[in-house]
């Protein structure tokens, strides 16, 4: 479920999926392609600001818990794996 769904179900009514539909971005380039790290920063962000609205502090600190865990680990096996290499 979406952000946009959200207040759809809370309203009851439906919510129907297009797979087919095509999205076409009028304005801009994707910021992806532009700077892939602030991209990433902006995803967490994000979903830490939808988690906090819609699920609540605990659940919220506890994917960013996770998610940051995980990113330490990354950095810390490419330190380890750089380590390795003559």
């Amino acid at each position: 479920m979406t952000e946009l769904s959200i207040p759809v179900v809370t309203w009851n009514t439906r919510v129907v999926q297009l797979p087919a539909a095509r999205v076409l971005p009028l304005s801009g380039a994707s910021s992806a392609r532009r700077s892939p790290a602030l991209t990433r920063i902006e995803y967490h962000r994000s979903l830490v600001r939808f988690l906090l609205r819609h699920r609540g502090f605990g659940r919220a600190t506890t994917v960013w818990m996770l998610r940051f865990t995980k990113s330490l680990a990354g950095v810390g096996l490419a330190a380890l794996g750089s380590e390795s290499r003559p």
